[in-house]
């Protein structure tokens, strides 16, 4: 463990005695405590813009290090190996990633169905509902954090049921994601709306092809399950 006293390398002080007395053209130093009184109030500034902006990103960097690595969701918790603020925020990153990926499947995400081809959850969080809808152009799956009030309207005032098939690309098969929701009225089946990748609303017909076909009608059962009798969730804000 390093102890500060043994860190006051003259290469990491800034002695604006030093400095004062170095611009001082008096051949006593005679103008150097004024010089001081005069620079003062700057020093102060500089001492405060080093700790709350210019070091800001290595200050968080750090805090973001020490907690995960109190939680041990780093691969390698020397911090001297890495050798460069990119190594380290590329780990950090990673490590993140897996804190939130597993926080949110156990405590944000209602699971209602998955095997080895499909998946279908109830987001029960903003940050679940980006996770699960990620490729898709839902509003309530944006990056963009003012679109959570989006996410915020359809999961708060109906159900909102996420169906994913794991065999599937978004991005060339129209039903690989599809986001259903149901009114507050929950027994209303015309309150029922569903929605392709693209954020575009399925026709009837569309919806009808697309159970048996894209959606096995067992998954299907659980999703109209969730619709109908899901009730109302207390949304969790993270």
């Amino acid at each position: 463990m390093a102890r500060i006293k043994n860190l006051q390398d003259p290469k990491y002080i800034i002695n604006f005695v030093d400095i004062c007395s170095k611009l001082d053209p008096s051949p006593t130093n005679k103008y150097v405590p004024y010089m001081l009184k005069l620079i003062e109030g700057y020093i102060a500034d500089v001492r405060k813009d080093y700790e709350e902006q210019t070091l800001k990103d290595i200050k968080e960097l750090i805090h973001d290090f020490h907690d995960l690595s109190e939680r041990n969701q780093l691969e390698n918790k020397d911090i001297y190996s890495y050798d460069s603020f990119e190594s380290l925020e590329k780990a950090i990153k990673e490590g993140k990633s897996k804190v939130t990926e597993s926080q949110i499947k156990k405590k944000e995400t209602k699971l209602l169905f998955e095997d080895e081809n499909y998946i279908v959850i109830r987001p029960l969080s903003f940050r679940s509902s980006r996770f699960y809808g990620a490729t898709t152009k839902w509003c309530t799956a944006s990056d963009r954090d003012e679109y959570a009030q989006y996410y915020t309207r359809y999961a708060g005032n109906g159900v909102l049921v996420y169906f994913i098939n794991k065999k599937s690309d978004p991005k060339t098969d129209k039903y690989a994601k599809l986001a259903f929701h149901n009114e507050t009225d929950f027994r209303d089946k015309h309150n029922i709306t569903i929605w392709d990748p693209e954020d575009k609303q399925l026709t009837a017909g569309e919806a009808f092809g697309v159970i048996g076909k894209s959606v096995p009608f067992n998954v299907y059962e659980i999703i109209q399950n969730e619709l109908y009798k899901g009730g109302k969730i207390n949304i969790i804000n993270v």
